[in-house]
């Protein structure tokens, strides 16, 4: 009678963690999707969203934009001051090292 009474409770204790772990799953499931916050986003965040068909994602300016090559080209025109211009050269007249 010992042992049913162990294993019985046993049981319970599975059982009571079981359903202590589904309960935090669910909630904490349920919150991320309520305190989810958008990433900052760049030209070069808004051009990998438009390459993965995402251009209703980024908002009213690009809900009417059907393809990438269109989508790229209104970032640019969005996000203008986060682009990186890779021609410029360095302000402080720094040369930088060539691999050869």
């Amino acid at each position: 009678q010992v042992r049913n009474y162990c294993s019985r409770q046993r049981g319970l204790r599975i059982m009571a963690l079981r359903n202590g772990l589904l309960a935090f799953c669910i909630l904490t499931s349920s919150l991320t999707g309520a305190v989810s916050v958008r990433p900052r986003l760049d030209n070069h965040g808004c051009k990998v969203i438009c390459q993965r068909f995402g251009m209703k994602s980024l908002g009213e300016e690009f809900k009417d934009i059907g393809n990438p090559t269109d989508c790229v080209a209104k970032c640019d025109e969005v996000f203008a001051d986060s682009r990186i211009n890779f021609a410029a050269k360095p302000e402080n007249g720094l040369k930088l090292p060539v691999k050869r």
